[in-house]
């Protein structure tokens, strides 16, 4: 029988143990570059996950399952996302592991006007336009943060000195 295999297979018998074990090597390193590396980016882009949370899935499903969890972190990882997309209860895992940003520009602009945070609303506006026109700035984030506040106020939600910061701050914020 192991003659039979020796001329069938003969790559599967090695002299002593430098070829098995550079066999070995050669597949920890392909697998941790490809899990590490090709990965991310490849799977990041198409599923909508960020690359760290790949590389971060990988280690922990391997911390919990060994080896296995090297083959499964994508999988497991994905449908996680998806759950995390469509249960209202599970977003944090959307948020947590997807690629998007947590909050709109407009959200995060009046996120900072009701902290009271001028320096950091205008730093917001300043990204913003770097990307788009004054008027596209206008009509994309500075109404509808206005918006959001005037929401707020309807809802009696927006104290009295935060409407007047408000207020106050987007008449003299003006982007560069």
């Amino acid at each position: 029988m192991a003659a039979l295999c020796r001329y069938f297979f003969p790559w599967l018998f090695f002299d002593g143990w430098s070829k098995p074990l550079l066999v070995l090597g050669l597949f920890v390193i392909t697998e941790l570059a490809v899990s590490n590396l090709v990965e991310p980016m490849l799977y990041g882009a198409h599923t909508g996950i960020s690359s760290l949370a790949i590389v971060m899935a990988a280690i922990f499903w391997t911390a919990i399952w060994g080896p296995i969890g090297l083959v499964l972190p994508m999988p497991l990882t994905v449908c996680l996302l998806v759950v995390g997309r469509h249960v209202p209860q599970l977003r944090f895992l959307h948020i947590l592991l997807g690629d998007e940003p947590p909050l709109t520009p407009e959200s995060r602009f009046y996120q900072r006007l009701l902290a009271m945070d001028y320096e950091e609303a205008r730093e917001v506006l300043q990204k913003c336009l770097n990307e788009m026109s004054l008027e596209e700035l206008y009509e994309n984030v500075l109404i509808p943060a206005l918006g959001l506040a005037e929401q707020d106020r309807h809802q009696n939600l927006l104290q009295d000195e935060n409407e007047k910061f408000i207020s106050q701050s987007t008449r003299e914020l003006k982007p560069c």
